[in-house]
Parts: structure tokens; C-alpha cells; sequence
């Protein structure tokens, strides 16, 4: 089915409460209301080893944001549309401090290819244990300032068969980045169309 969930801030509409969960979506579509801040799917505390999968999240400002740490979760075949305009950044998926997670055949787009936005299809950053044995393949990302971004303590990641198109011509465009610590981060037979920076 379909479901109209307009987004309240940053609180999220569907809120994950707790550890080895899975949420399968089945082909459920949830929609917002394109508002800043707003967030379709979040993580309340420290919880690990949750999947989402086969969901569709449409019309928020971030589809799927784990703050905090994160150990062993998957999302699976998502299909996440961002939208919205302004200072706040659409993120299709944005996980802190990401370990052995994975990241599989989900459909990412943006309609922000900003120079100042920062937006991103999907972000994996070590605010404080860092970023290190994360899966990320199959995935579609377009339509965002940069592609898929590991920032920050990156280490032991792969990053392969991922197809990105449409980032942005602006100078800080990049398909693929791995930055600020990063080591032993393979990135392999990814497909990159109309981008100003490819790996960088």
C-alpha cells in the first residue's frame, strides 16, 4: 500500500527502537511532504544489526538516517526518492560510525546538485569509531552533489558494481569519494556517467 506520512522535523516517521530487527517493506510506498529536515526512516538509540528492505520512501529531505554507532545492519533493494529545497541537505542514506554493514541494490535519487549543499545518496561517516568492513554494491545513486561518500576513519571497505549518474558538474561533484583517514577501501567495477569528479 500507500501511505502519506508527512515528516514532524528531524524525528523521523518510522522510528527503528531496538536491536536485530527486520523491516521488511514489501513493496510499501511512504510518502512526505518534501519538508526541510524531514526523515523517513531513523534509528532512536545505539541498536544493532537491523535490516530494511523493499521499502519505498518518497518526498522527504533523508530517507534513512543511523546516528550514533551502528554494527551489522543491511539495506536491502530500498527504493528512496529525496526532495525538497533550502540550506538542509538531502541525504538518500546517512549512517554514523557504519561497521560490517551492507549496503545492496537500492534505487537512490535527488533532485539537488547544488555546489554548497553537500547533498548525498549515501554517506557512511566515522564521527568516533569510524567507518570499516562495509559491503556497498548494486546500488543506483543519481541526482545529488556527490554519489556515495565514506568519511572520516575509513578502513576495510567495498565499494563495486554500483552505478552513479547525474552528480553534479560543480566542482566538489564527486561519484565516489573515500576521505579523511581512509585505507584499504576497494573500489572496483563501478559505473559512473556525467559527473564533474569521478573517485576522488
Amino acid at each position: 500500500g500507500t501511505y502519506y506520512l508527512n515528516g514532524t522535523g528531524a524525528n523521523g516517521v518510522i522510528q527503528i527502537a531496538g536491536s536485530n530487527l527486520k523491516l521488511e517493506g514489501s513493496g510499501v510506498t511512504i510518502i512526505g511532504n518534501s519538508s526541510i529536515n524531514t526523515k523517513g526512516i531513523i534509528r532512536t538509540s545505539f541498536w544493532s544489526n537491523i535490516t530494511i528492505q523493499n521499502i519505498k520512501i518518497i518526498n522527504y529531505r533523508m530517507g534513512i538516517h543511523f546516528n550514533g554507532g551502528n554494527d551489522g545492519s543491511n539495506f536491502v533493494n530500498n527504493t528512496i526518492v529525496t526532495t525538497g529545497t533550502g540550506s538542509s541537505r538531502q541525504r538518500g542514506i546517512m549512517i554514523a560510525n557504519a561497521k560490517n554493514d551492507v549496503f545492496i541494490n537500492n534505487n537512490i535519487s535527488g533532485n539537488d546538485t547544488s555546489n554548497s549543499g553537500g547533498s548525498t545518496g549515501i554517506r557512511l561517516y566515522g564521527s568516533a569509531t569510524g567507518v570499516y568492513q562495509n559491503n556497498l554494491s548494486g546500488n543506483y545513486v543519481t541526482g545529488y552533489n556527490s554519489g556515495i561518500v565514506l568519511d572520516d576513519n575509513v578502513t576495510n571497505n567495498y565499494v563495486y558494481n554500483n552505478t552513479i549518474y547525474n552528480i553534479s558538474d560543480q566542482s566538489s561533484g564527486t561519484a565516489i569519494a573515500s576521505k579523511f583517514g581512509s585505507n584499504y577501501t576497494y573500489i572496483i567495477n563501478n559505473t559512473i556517467n556525467l559527473s564533474r569528479n569521478g573517485i576522488g
